[in-house]
């Protein structure tokens, strides 16, 4: 099964950021599917 592992950040009256990360989810564990790095830097 593939589920999407969401992340959302709101912030009223000014905007938001959604990231979206494919997962593959078995009975043995879960992999994230892309390559890229899936990570927030609020620097």
């Amino acid at each position: 099964m593939v589920e999407i592992a969401a992340i959302v950040f709101n912030r009223p009256g000014l905007g938001g950021l959604r990231l979206e990360s494919p997962t593959l989810v078995t009975s043995k564990g879960a992999e994230v599917l892309p390559k890229t790095p899936f990570e927030v830097d609020y620097g």
